[in-house]
């Protein structure tokens, strides 16, 4: 048995038990692990809130390999990201994002890129004021790249041709943009143009630059569903996170 120590980011918390709490976290060194708190129910738990979702945190815990679920020993809160918990469409696109991770991310496969993009969005999130889906997006598009998935917003995907089109097409199965020839031949999304230019901002921009971008209602509620279609499609196991529903509200007008 090993006792292991690293940076984690607190994905979900359940109740096991009478007295104890099963977590899920995203990790630095070593993936996505579970872990079993014992005790972390009680009044004088040693864990405190350092097991609430999305507190970035220290921990060591005691690793074997033959079982599934590993013992917490230590954590201690290095963020708690205060403005994220206080504002519900904040914490909207915090629990989204964590939903993502749950559903799609094998347990103990080292993704140190994976970590960092998670750490960027949500530190990010806490620090803005405004255009809060902007982080959601912006992890979702960095989380195709990792994945080895990419979206193709230039020039068809089917013949190449790069031409300014009067109906923007994109096929979720293809995944990018195609030509009105093209188009007629497979099932794709009508996407206004604003819509599009919005999507090529977020998958060229960097993060910080993105939370001054405008957007419509209309926009927000077509990238939305674009990104929930596409990764309907193309990750066995994905469903539309729960609080997915209140981003469609998220406009800073």
């Amino acid at each position: 048995m090993a006792l292991l120590e690293t940076e984690a980011i607190i994905i979900i918390e359940m109740p096991q038990g009478d007295t104890s709490k099963i977590i899920r976290v995203i990790t630095r060194d070593y993936g996505k692990v579970s872990l079993i708190a014992k005790g972390a129910r009680t009044f004088k738990s040693r864990f405190g809130g350092a097991l609430e979702p999305l507190n970035v945190v220290n921990l060591v815990y005691y690793y074997k390999e033959s079982r599934n679920l590993q013992l917490l020993s230590k954590c201690d809160i290095i963020q708690h990201y205060e403005s994220i918990r206080s504002d519900l469409q904040k914490l909207a696109v915090g629990l989204s994002i964590a939903e993502i991770l749950i559903n799609l991310i094998m347990e103990e496969e080292p993704n140190e890129p994976l970590f960092n993009l998670v750490k960027l969005s949500l530190d990010s999130l806490e620090g803005t004021k405004k255009r809060y889906e902007m982080a959601y997006w912006y992890f979702l598009t960095r989380f195709l790249h990792i994945s080895g998935f990419g979206m193709n917003v230039h020039n068809c995907q089917k013949c190449g041709k790069i031409r300014e089109l009067l109906d923007i097409h994109f096929s979720i199965s293809s995944g990018g943009i195609l030509c009105n020839k093209c188009a007629s031949k497979e099932s794709v999304r009508r996407l206004s143009r604003e819509t599009m230019q919005v999507l090529r901002q977020v998958l060229s921009q960097k993060l910080e630059t993105l939370f001054n971008i405008k957007a419509s209602q209309k926009t927000v509620k077509e990238l939305t569903a674009l990104f929930d279609a596409f990764y309907q499609y193309h990750f066995d196991g994905y469903k539309t996170p729960q609080a997915l529903q209140l981003l469609n509200s998220v406009i800073v007008r």
